[in-house]
């Protein structure tokens, strides 16, 4: 008969080993698109010499397609941020949940007591702080405001017609 300790046990290092896994994967995305940024940023300086040639660039339209562009990703990656938090709380919330009811099930077994509390736990610390990330980033303007985020780019199909 399988003990509840060694499946948890083994769930909880094969999760261990798939995380750290996606976060090498993570860092070493980001560190390439870091490195083709700078390399990008080292290129237009080189090109831009003369004030003459920077005034052009700003002024240019071009110029103000690559401001708006790094303007939107810094937005969407809030937004992305926040929704992670959100799905993290409400998966480790439920499962949690699920735990609990286990325990329940199992008449107060202590090892599905246990986890049901740190998972849920850890999920109500997840949705806390998604909701006070996404109200901090709102003060900071990190978030378009309501009257921006209903623009034509913004609504559905049916209604820029």
């Amino acid at each position: 008969m399988v003990h509840i300790e060694e499946i948890l046990a083994t769930s909880a290092a094969i999760t261990g080993v798939f995380w750290t896994l996606h976060n090498i994967f993570k860092t070493l995305t980001h560190r390439r698109e870091l490195k083709a940024m700078v390399n990008f940023h080292d290129k237009l300086f080189d090109k831009l010499s003369d004030p003459a040639d920077v005034r052009a660039l700003l002024e240019s339209t071009a110029s103000e397609r690559l401001f708006d562009s790094l303007g939107r990703e810094r937005n969407g990656n809030v937004h992305r941020r926040v929704l992670f938090g959100l799905q993290a709380g409400a998966v480790l919330g439920i499962a949690g949940m699920a735990m609990l009811a286990l325990g329940i099930y199992y008449r107060g077994d202590e090892g599905f007591v246990v986890m049901g509390i740190l998972l849920g736990a850890l999920g109500m610390g997840f949705l806390l702080s998604s909701g006070i990330s996404y109200r901090l980033s709102r003060q900071w303007g990190l978030l378009e405001p309501d009257s921006e985020r209903n623009s034509i780019e913004h609504r559905p199909a049916t209604e820029q017609s």
